[in-house]
């Protein structure tokens, strides 16, 4: 069975070591790129993760963040820039 939960700090690690494991994974995936859009522009984030409950492993993720615009109002993307 596959859990999703939100990532907080506490995950962190598991988190970045999925990020580096995965062959199409990006500066834009790891953790601290969260901590970054977050302080520097201000937006909100879910950092989502899909869990093997058998395992209690990470295996696979999707950072999102909430931004605002004219055209489309206000909305959930995956990277910001």
């Amino acid at each position: 069975m596959t859990n999703i939960i939100t990532i907080n700090g506490s995950h962190a690690a598991q988190w970045d070591a999925y990020v580096y494991s995965h062959p199409h994974a990006t500066v834009y995936h790891r953790f601290a790129f969260k901590r970054t859009v977050e302080d520097a522009y201000g937006l909100a984030s879910a950092y989502l993760a899909a869990f093997d409950s058998t395992t209690d492993r990470i295996i696979g993720v999707l950072p999102l963040f909430k931004v605002a615009s004219i055209f489309f109002g206000k909305t959930l993307v995956s990277i910001p820039f």
